[in-house]
């Protein structure tokens, strides 16, 4: 009968048996392992900052690009600027036309409006028919300027959609991205900005 003492002697022949290449091979394995868990971890963080429908950043992840933008905003003294928009009569085309044809609506609009947007821009769906860009180096005159243009190129190409967009048309309202501001309240001064602009386009219709 072998004694503790015996076994305890053959002990290190087992740990001499495991190589130097083997825990090498072991050490590569867990580190690839860990970065696909890295890997997978990102994508649902997108998954959870992305609107489903679009495509784009939904509200979560604007506010953590809103977040970057103040950082610089404070940091380097520059100027930015916050769009918001909202479709007008959106819920005429939905019931008169369908959700599944409101929802091809909202997609060719934000292709629209991403394909003339700048890369560092961040574009976001807010809810329902609202949405949110972020202009990093914008002024709220260039601003203002920017959300011009896409309504006048938007009414262009939305006749070539059928025809529950050949109205298709939307507000906005434009508002400094200041140092600690918040979200709601950047998105409350673009707001009322967008309703005035309602205002005086209904008294001249």
């Amino acid at each position: 009968m072998r004694t503790i003492e015996q076994e305890t002697e053959q002990s290190p022949d087992i740990e001499e048996e495991v190589s130097l290449d083997d825990w090498q091979s072991l050490a590569d394995d867990l580190l690839a392992q860990n970065e696909a868990l890295t890997q997978e971890v990102h994508r649902l963080a997108g998954l959870c900052e992305q609107d489903a429908l679009l495509q784009i950043l939904n509200r979560r992840g604007l506010e953590r690009a809103l977040s970057t933008e103040i950082a610089r905003v404070e940091r380097y003294a520059i100027s930015s600027s916050f769009i918001f928009i909202d479709i007008d009569y959106f819920k005429e085309i939905n019931d008169g036309y369908g959700h599944v044809e409101g929802d091809r609506m909202l997609q060719r609009l934000t292709r629209h409006i991403a394909g003339q947007l700048r890369s560092c821009d961040h574009f976001a769906r807010l809810g329902g028919d609202e949405f949110g860009i972020i202009l990093p180096n914008t002024t709220v005159e260039q601003a203002i300027e920017k959300a011009e243009k896409l309504s006048a190129s938007l009414g262009e190409d939305a006749k070539n959609w059928g025809n529950s967009a050949h109205h298709l048309s939307f507000s906005a309202g434009v508002s400094k991205i200041c140092v600690r501001g918040r979200l709601d309240e950047i998105i409350r001064l673009a707001d009322q900005q967008m309703y005035l602009q309602k205002e005086k386009r209904h008294k001249k219709q």
